[in-house]
C-alpha cells in the first residue's frame, strides 16, 4: 500500500468528515396552519410536531396540521416547551397551559390564569419559557421573572435599569455546568439566581451588548448568546473574575433563536438574515447562510430526538433533515462509474472512466486517495498485493506497482476485462467478454483460460472469491448457471440447482454469495434465491408476480444480509426486510451490477452509472415511532364504553417527517391470527364488535426503519339494556299484545263498515258474476290453446332428443366406419357430406336442447373453483384444425392464472361460441385476440376478430333464436343462430353481462363480465 501511494506521489491530510446535506421542507397555512406567523415550535413524547402561531396551536401529523384551540385562554402563542413532569406546556398572552395526551384526544388544562394587569397569581403578557434541572419552571416578563414549581407562583421584579425596555421582549434562560440559573435580559444585562433573588454580574466595561435575543449552553461551561451585533460567547467560570466581557464569535446579525446540535454546530435563526449553521473546531468558528429558506424573521429552533431542525418563522414552519444516504462522489458531467472493488487489505476502489479512488476510513478521509488518472476510458480495476491492475475499454490490461507500468498480455487478451476481481492467493480474475473466457492471472503473470471445454457454458455475469480459496460464478442461461472454482484441483465444478422463478424467461445470475452453512443467496433478474445444488427458494421477494431485479450483494459486519436491486436498498435484519429508496437518499436510476458493498466500518456504498452514496447502516436501523390512535368512532355511553353490534371505527397517525407512505399491520390480543396488513393506512373499521374488552395492536413501518413498537388501545364494548335477551322478550310480548289489541279495534270498526256495505256489494256481485263467467270460459279457452302448443313444442323437443340426436349420433359413426374401407376418393368425400351435415343438424339440435333447458329454469349451475386461464387455452386449441384451414392466430393475453368460481362446462360453452364465431367471420390470415384481465369488483374476457363487423340494425337482436351476424362466414361454415343467445343466457346466469363492440370494416370485440364475488 504505502510503495504505490509514493509511487503515484498522493499525500493526503487527515480532516473531519464533511457535513451531510441537508433537504428542506416547508409547511404553512396550505397545510392547515391556523397562521403563517408561528412564534414556538416543539416536539412532544410521542413525536409529533406543536407549533404556536399568533392564531392558535396546532399538531402536525406530516401531511396535516390539526387546531387545539378550545381550552387556551388566548389565541397568541408566545412559547411551547415539552417539558419533564408536564408534559406539553403553553405560554399565550393570557396564561401557562399544559397539554396531557393520557387518552386519545389531547387533553389542554389552564395551570396559571393570565390579565392584561399585573395581578398576584398571575402572568402579565409573559414571553419566554424554561424549566430547569431541578424541574421547576421560569417564564420571562417585560419586566420581571417568575417561578412556578408546580404548586405556587413567586414573582421577582427586575430593576428598571436592567429590564428590558421593549414591551414585546423579555428574558432569556441558561444554567451553567454546577445547575445554576442564569438569566440575560433583552437589554444585554446578565443575572445569576442566588435562591433568593436576581443579582447583576457587571460587564467589565459596564456596557451590555445591546439586543441580546436568545442563547444557548456550549461546552467547557460556556454560553452563546445571540445579539444585534452579533453571535458572544460568555466563559461562564470567569464572570466572577475581574475584567470579563464577552466575546464576539461569529459575525450573525440579531440571533434571534439558536439551537445546539451537539459540540460543534449552534443553529441560529436571524431577524432579517436567515438561518445559519456555526461551526465550531479547535481552530476556529464558522457561520455557513443556509439555502432553502427565505430572510424572513425567525422566532425559534428545535431539534427533535431523530435529528431534525425545525425553524419557526413568520411565514410557516421549515424542517431541515437529513437523509441517510449521503453523496460520496459528485456527479460530474460526463462522469461514467464503472465499479466499486473491495481491497484486501481494507478499503475499497470506486473506479470512474478517467481516475480510480482509493476509500479507506470513511470518517477521515471523506473524498477519498486518487491512485490513478488517465485519459484513456478506464474499465475495471482491482487492487492486489500493492498492484493497481486496470483494464481498459480498448483490451489492454495493465499492472501498475512495485514494477512500474506492465502491459499485460496485450496481444493474447484481444478484449477487456470484466467482473475483477482477487482471490485469497492474490491473483486477478476477470471474465473476457468477446471470448467468453474466464481469466486468471496469478502474481507471476501465469494465465489460465476457463471456456466451454473447462465447464464455463454460460456469459459470467459475477467472480465471487471465497475466504477458502474457491471461487463463486454466477452467469446467464436456462440452467447451468452457477460454479464454483476449487484451488486444489484448478477446476470448475457446476453448482446450479433448480430455481422457482414462477417464470419462463431466462434466469440471470448477477451476484452470489455464501449465507450460512451449505447455502448460497443468489441475485437475479427474477429477485433473490437462496439454496444450494438441491433447489434455490425464493427469499425476496415474496411473490414471484413482483419482479425485482437484484444486482449486488453483501452483509453488514454484524450479518445482515444486503441486497441492492432497482428499486433501492433491502436489508434482510432481525427477521424482517427493510428497503431503502430514493427518499433516503438513494439515487434514482439503477445500481450498477455488484454496485454496493460493506467496508469494515459498516459503511454501505451504493454506486450507479452517475453517483456512489453511502450510509452508516450496518447495526444503525432505526425503528419507525410508534403509532398514535387519534380518534375512536362509534356509539359511545357515558362511562367510556362503546355499544356492541355497531360499527366500531380506529383512526390512527404515525409522526413521521417528512411525510412518506407509511405501511400498518394489526392484530387483536388474543386472537390466534397473527399480523395482518392494514387496507386503509390509518384507518380501520370493525362492522359487527362483540361485547366484551377488545384490544388492537397497531404497528408501522415507514421505507428504511424497522417495524415500530406496537400501539395498543382496548374499548370496552357493552350490550345495552334492550339488547339483553329478557329485554327483547318482554318488548316483543309488549308488542305483540299491543298488535292484538290494536287489531280487535280495527276488527270492530270493520265489521261495521262490512255490514252496511254489504247488501250493495252483495247486488254488484250478482252483476259482476255474470261477467265474469264469460270471461272466464274465454280465459279457459285461450289457456287450453297455449297448454297445447307448449305441449306440441316439448313433444317436438323430445322427438329430437330421442328420435333425431341418437340416430344422428349413429349416423355420424357408421359414417366414420365406412371411411376406413373407403376405395376411393370421390366415396370419402361423400362420407364427409354425411359427416358435416349430420354434425350440424346435431349442433341444431343440442342448441334447441339448451334453450329449452334454460327457458324452462332446467339449466342449474354447478359451481367449482378453476383457472379461466386454463380454460380459454384448452378452448383455443380445440379449434386449431378450423384455425389453419384459414390460416388464423390467436394472440391470448392475461395477467397469469385467473381463478374463477363459477359452472366451468357453462363457460367453455361461452367461450367455444364466441370464439367459433370469431372464427366464422374472420379473414384469412388474420389474428383473433383473446384477453383475460380483473379489477376489484369484476373479472373480464373480451374476443376480437378482424372481421367485416357487425350492422348497426342487427346488433338490437343479436342475442335473440335464429339470430345471426348478418355477414357471411369466410370459410361457408355452417351457424345455426343459437350460439350468442345460449352465451348470453349462460353469462347472465352466472350474474354477469356480455356486450358487443364492433364497427362496420374493422372488425368485432364481445366483451363477457363475471362478477367479482365469485372470483378468488
Amino acid at each position: 500500500m504505502k510503495r504505490l501511494l509514493f509511487t503515484a506521489l498522493i499525500v493526503i491530510v487527515a480532516r473531519m468528515a464533511l457535513a451531510q446535506p441537508l433537504s428542506s421542507a416547508w409547511y404553512t397555512v396550505i397545510e392547515n396552519l391556523p397562521s403563517n406567523f408561528v412564534k414556538s415550535v416543539a416536539v412532544d413524547s410521542s413525536g409529533f410536531l406543536w407549533a404556536g402561531t399568533d392564531a392558535g396551536l396546532a399538531r402536525f401529523d406530516g401531511q396535516l396540521f390539526e387546531s387545539f384551540n378550545d381550552a387556551l385562554p388566548s389565541l397568541k402563542v408566545k412559547a411551547l416547551l415539552n417539558a419533564s413532569g408536564y408534559g406539553m406546556l403553553v405560554l399565550t398572552d393570557l396564561g401557562l397551559s399544559q397539554i396531557r395526551t393520557d387518552g386519545l384526544r389531547p387533553d389542554i388544562s389552564l395551570l396559571i390564569p393570565g390579565s392584561p394587569d399585573q395581578e398576584p397569581g398571575k402572568l402579565h403578557f409573559a414571553k419566554t419559557l424554561f424549566q430547569g434541572s431541578d424541574g421547576v419552571i421560569w417564564m420571562g416578563e417585560s419586566d420581571a421573572i417568575l417561578r412556578w414549581d408546580g404548586k405556587s407562583l413567586t414573582r421577582y421584579p427586575i430593576s428598571n435599569r436592567f429590564y428590558n425596555d421593549s414591551f414585546s421582549r423579555s428574558f432569556t434562560f441558561f444554567e451553567d455546568e454546577d445547575g445554576n440559573l442564569l438569566t440575560l435580559s433583552w437589554s444585554g444585562y446578565l443575572f445569576r439566581f442566588d435562591g433568593q433573588q436576581f443579582v447583576n454580574i457587571p460587564f467589565d466595561t459596564g456596557e451590555p451588548v445591546k439586543r441580546a435575543y436568545s442563547a444557548v449552553r456550549r461546552p467547557g461551561n460556556k454560553v452563546w448568546f445571540g445579539a444585534k451585533a452579533g453571535v458572544f460567547e460568555i466563559d461562564l467560570s470567569r464572570v466572577a473574575v475581574p475584567g470579563w466581557k464577552p466575546a464576539l464569535i461569529a459575525d450573525v446579525p440579531s440571533a434571534h433563536a439558536m439551537a445546539a446540535d451537539g459540540d460543534s454546530v449552534v443553529w441560529a435563526g436571524t431577524i432579517t438574515e436567515g438561518l445559519f449553521r456555526i461551526r465550531q473546531t479547535d481552530q476556529r468558528v464558522s457561520a455557513e447562510k443556509m439555502t432553502g429558506i427565505s430572510d424572513v424573521i425567525i422566532n425559534d429552533i428545535r431539534l427533535s430526538d431523530e435529528g431534525h431542525i425545525w425553524v419557526a418563522q413568520d411565514e410557516g414552519v421549515h424542517l431541515f433533515y437529513r437523509k441517510l444516504f449521503r453523496p460520496l462522489s459528485e456527479a460530474r458531467p460526463g462522469k461514467t462509474i464503472r465499479a466499486v472493488r473491495k481491497v484486501s487489505s481494507g478499503g475499497f476502489l470506486i473506479v470512474s472512466f478517467d481516475e480510480i479512488r482509493l476509500y479507506t476510513q470513511l470518517k477521515q478521509h471523506p473524498e477519498g486517495i486518487r491512485l490513478h488518472t488517465d485519459q484513456r476510458d478506464m474499465f475495471d480495476a482491482v487492487y492486489s498485493r500493492e498492484d493497481l491492475w486496470i483494464s481498459y475499454r480498448d483490451a489492454e490490461l495493465v499492472r501498475i506497482g512495485r514494477n512500474g507500468r506492465q502491459s499485460v498480455l496485450p496481444a493474447v487478451l484481444q478484449s477487456r476485462l470484466t467482473f475483477m476481481t482477487t482471490d485469497r492467493e492474490g491473483s486477478v480474475w476477470g471474465y473476457d467478454e468477446r471470448n467468453r473466457f474466464l481469466i486468471r492471472i496469478t502474481q507471476d503473470l501465469k494465465v489460465d483460460r476457463f471456456g466451454p471445454t473447462e465447464g464455463i457454458v454460460s456469459p459470467v455475469n459475477t467472480i465471487r472469491p471465497q475466504p477458502d480459496g474457491t471461487v463463486l460464478i454466477g452467469g446467464t442461461g436456462p440452467g447451468t448457471l452457477l460454479y464454483r472454482y476449487s484451488p486444489e484441483n484448478r477446476t470448475i465444478n457446476n453448482i446450479s440447482g433448480p430455481v422457482q422463478t414462477g417464470s419462463g424467461s431466462v434466469l440471470e445470475v448477477y451476484d452470489v454469495m455464501a449465507f450460512g452453512e451449505d447455502s448460497l443467496v443468489i441475485a437475479t433478474n427474477h429477485g433473490l434465491f437462496r439454496g444450494n445444488e438441491r433447489g434455490y427458494s425464493r427469499l425476496f421477494p415474496a411473490e414471484p408476480s413482483d419482479l425485482l431485479v437484484v444486482r449486488a450483494l453483501d452483509t453488514t459486519r454484524n450479518g445482515d444480509l444486503l441486497a441492492a436491486s432497482e428499486r433501492g436498498l433491502h436489508v434482510w435484519s432481525g427477521g424482517e426486510w427493510i428497503s431503502f429508496n430514493t427518499a433516503s437518499g438513494l439515487p434514482a436510476i439503477p445500481v450498477l451490477n455488484q454496485g454496493m458493498i460493506c467496508d469494515e466500518d459498516n459503511h454501505v456504498i451504493v454506486l450507479s452509472t452517475r453517483q456512489a452514496v453511502m450510509a452508516p447502516l450496518g447495526g444503525n436501523l432505526k425503528q419507525t415511532p410508534r403509532p398514535v390512535v387519534t380518534r375512536i368512532e362509534g356509539i359511545p355511553d357515558e362511562d367510556g364504553s362503546y355499544r356492541s353490534g355497531e360499527s366500531l371505527e380506529l383512526y390512527f397517525a404515525t409522526p413521521v417527517y417528512p411525510w412518506v407512505p407509511v405501511v400498518y399491520q394489526m392484530k387483536q390480543a388474543g386472537s390466534p391470527q397473527g399480523w395482518q396488513p392494514v387496507k386503509s393506512p390509518g384507518y380501520l373499521v370493525f362492522s359487527n364488535p362483540q361485547p366484551g374488552t377488545m384490544t388492537i395492536l397497531i404497528r408501522a413501518q415507514r421505507p428504511g426503519s424497522l417495524w415500530s413498537q406496537p400501539a395498543s388501545v382496548s374499548v370496552v364494548l357493552k350490550s345495552v339494556w334492550y339488547q339483553s335477551p329478557m329485554a327483547v322478550g318482554v318488548m316483543i310480548t309488549a308488542g305483540l299484545t299491543i298488535l292484538i289489541g290494536l287489531l280487535l279495534l280495527y276488527h270492530r270498526f270493520r265489521l261495521r263498515t262490512i255490514h252496511l256495505r254489504q247488501a250493495h256489494l252483495e247486488e254488484m256481485v250478482s252483476q259482476r258474476t255474470a261477467e265474469l263467467d264469460k270471461h272466464s270460459k274465454e280465459i279457459s279457452r285461450k289457456n287450453e290453446e297455449l297448454l297445447k302448443a307448449h305441449r306440441m313444442k316439448s313433444d317436438l323437443l323430445a322427438i329430437s332428443s330421442h328420435e333425431l340426436k341418437n340416430p344422428l349420433t349413429a349416423v355420424i359413426g357408421y359414417a366414420d366406419i365406412l371411411k376406413k374401407s373407403a376405395t376411393s376418393p370421390s366415396e370419402m368425400n361423400r362420407l364427409n357430406e354425411i359427416i358435416l351435415a349430420a354434425s350440424r343438424m346435431l349442433r341444431v339440435v343440442n342448441g334447441l336442447l339448451e334453450s329449452e333447458a334454460i327457458d324452462s329454469g332446467n339449466r342449474k349451475l354447478v359451481f367449482s373453483e378453476f383457472s379461466l386461464t386454463e380454460c380459454v387455452q384448452s378452448i383455443i386449441s380445440q379449434h386449431g384444425i378450423a384455425r389453419e384451414k384459414k390460416n388464423q392466430s390467436v394472440a391470448l393475453t392475461t395477467p397469469g392464472p385467473v381463478q374463477l368460481m363459477a359452472d366451468r362446462q357453462a363457460l367453455e360453452e361461452v367461450v367455444d361460441n364466441l370464439l367459433s364465431n370469431a372464427i366464422k367471420y374472420a379473414p384469412r390470415d388474420s389474428e383473433i385476440r383473446v384477453c383475460i384481465s380483473h379489477s376489484e369488483e369484476e373479472v373480464s374476457l373480451s374476443v376480437s376478430d378482424e372481421g367485416p363487423g357487425i350492422p348497426d340494425q342487427v346488433r338490437s337482436r343479436l342475442f335473440q333464436r335464429f339470430e345471426k351476424l348478418g355477414s357471411v362466414p369466410t370459410g361457408g361454415e355452417f351457424s345455426s343462430g343459437l350460439g350468442l343467445s345460449i352465451a348470453h343466457d349462460l353469462v347472465v346466469l352466472h350474474g354477469g353481462r356480455i356486450e358487443v363492440r364492433s364497427e362496420p370494416g374493422k372488425g368485432t370485440t364481445f366483451d363477457v363480465y363475471l362478477p367479482v364475488n365469485r372470483t378468488r
